[in-house]
């Protein structure tokens, strides 16, 4: 397994056996929305629709005793071999084409708790997912299903 890491545009290359997978981790609107613009052309051709893995990071609520609703301070997204990881605490600007991305109908982004993470998203941000797929509730109709044929 190699590492490479690109100073000029914050992308790491992670080889592992055979695959290959970039991940750009920037606190840069302007590395966002190229990022963005890279996946949209990359994946033009095959936008019937797109799963994307999306994951949201943030303090604790109840870290060293503060109160109140800590900002989300990441935002994760994964599709293909791409990723984001995009230090919403910390970045100059929001990007529209982050913003338009995230509320693209051709793509479905996909987590665990993901809808609790996208209310926090709106909430502090005014950010909007659209198109969740919570793989908790995937997994529960599945088990659920499974019993059912037992």
């Amino acid at each position: 397994m190699g590492i490479h890491y690109n100073r000029n545009d914050s992308t790491y290359t992670i080889t592992a056996i055979d695959n290959v997978i970039e991940a750009t981790f920037t606190k840069s609107g302007k590395v966002a929305a190229n990022w963005v613009d890279e996946i949209l052309l990359a994946h033009d051709s095959r936008l019937r629709y797109q799963i994307v893995g999306l994951d949201l990071e943030w303090c604790p609520d109840t870290l060293y005793g503060t109160r109140g609703e800590n900002p989300v301070a990441l935002i994760q997204l994964c599709i293909g071999r791409r990723c984001l990881i995009f230090q919403l605490l910390f970045c100059d600007f929001i990007p529209d084409k982050l913003r338009h991305l995230l509320k693209d109908a051709r793509f479905r982004f996909a987590g665990v708790g993901i809808k609790e993470d996208a209310d926090k998203l709106v909430r502090g941000y005014g950010i909007e997912i659209g198109n969740l797929v919570d793989l908790q509730d995937l997994a529960a109709e599945r088990l659920e299903k499974r019993a059912m044929r037992q």
